[in-house]
């Protein structure tokens, strides 16, 4: 008798796992839930708009659930909407045929076959709109950081690496990014294997620290799988090659291997920072990220701004038109009465 086989999953991924499948779950009731409280609401407000309305919000809600969802995991793995999505149209393919489906303005012919295209047609515009909305599920521990020591400035290293020859081969864009530290050149982002090459200024003068890493970007996740592991030592050794390398019109720089046990790890902080602020994240993160005093703000302009459009549904525009640029003008001056103290003090 052949022994049992059990999924490959390490105890350490169980709760998270059980966590996700659960959190999968309470999206997407969340979800019917809150489409069928708008259907009613929709059909006694807005009867005229209501399906189309509907469509929107079949299409975007699951984003914000599965954004909350993500959030709320104890360890960060995306909450894909499409499953969302998928969860929600089986709930309607299952009480259509037993009558407890009644949003009485939706045309009682095939309604099953609608919501399932729709539930199809978001699921697809879902998984495009994850990795800007959500971002990626990201583990910096598992980066292969290559680290070297070049002994000439930023600029002599970067021109050396960035000659058509040298960049085409090693794969990097045209244009280099500043960093606060010092220049990455990287693969181009549409690319799913992505090269990275930090460069940032060492410990002397006229030394410079080269970090080298490479990941691969999947829909939902970065991931680091064999081929990145090579590829990163591979580039590694390129760049070595081509510093120790005397050309005709260039000497040779002198590179090391990277000891220090502190620098080592600045260098593989510096790239998984910028990869998880540049990378990683997504709309929804780097809102979350907005200070609370920025977020006043914008409720602040908000609310300032509702009673111009409350003059404007009444008709009155010409009081409209004065309270809006009254506020406006207030607005601004508060503004720049504050950027002036920031800046003096």
């Amino acid at each position: 008798m052949r022994s049992r086989r059990y999924a490959p999953v390490e105890p350490s991924q169980v709760y998270p796992l059980l966590t996700w499948v659960l959190a999968l779950f309470v999206g997407a009731a969340f979800n019917v839930v809150a489409l069928t409280f708008l259907a009613y609401l929709l059909a006694l407000l807005l009867p005229a708009y209501s399906f189309w309305v509907l469509c929107a919000v079949f299409l975007f809600l699951p984003i914000l659930l599965a954004a909350l969802m993500t959030e709320l995991e104890p360890t960060r793995i995306i909450m894909p909407p499409s499953y969302i999505q998928a969860l929600t149209a089986g709930w309607f393919l299952a009480v259509i045929p037993i009558g407890a489906f009644n949003w009485w303005f939706i045309p009682k012919t095939e309604p099953a076959i609608l919501f399932a295209l729709l539930a199809v047609f978001g699921a697809v515009i879902d998984d495009l709109l994850t990795p800007k909305t959500l971002g990626y599920a990201y583990e910096p521990t598992k980066l292969p950081v290559h680290s070297l020591v070049a002994y000439a400035s930023i600029t002599d290293v970067q021109d050396r690496i960035m000659t058509d020859a040298h960049r085409k081969t090693i794969g990097l864009q045209d244009d280099p990014i500043e960093t606060g530290q010092g220049v990455l050149l990287r693969t181009d982002k549409s690319h799913n294997l992505q090269v990275f090459v930090m460069l940032s200024k060492g410990q002397a003068n006229n030394e410079t620290e080269v970090a080298i890493t490479a990941f691969n970007k999947e829909q939902y996740q970065i991931t680091v799988p064999d081929v990145a592991k090579e590829v990163a030592r591979e580039k590694a050794l390129y760049v070595a090659a081509i510093m120790t390398k005397s050309e005709e019109t260039t000497k040779s720089i002198a590179v090391a291997q990277q000891k220090d046990e502190s620098r080592l790890v600045k260098d593989r902080e510096l790239l998984t920072s910028f990869i998880r602020n540049s990378e990683a994240i997504g709309a929804f993160e780097k809102v979350s990220k907005v200070s609370a005093n920025a977020w006043a703000r914008i409720a602040l302009f908000g609310i300032s701004y509702i009673v111009p459009l409350w003059f404007y549904l009444n008709g009155d525009i010409a009081k409209a038109l004065e309270t809006f640029v009254t506020i406006t003008a207030t607005l601004a001056i508060l503004s720049g009465v504050q950027l002036f103290r920031r800046k003096a003090s």
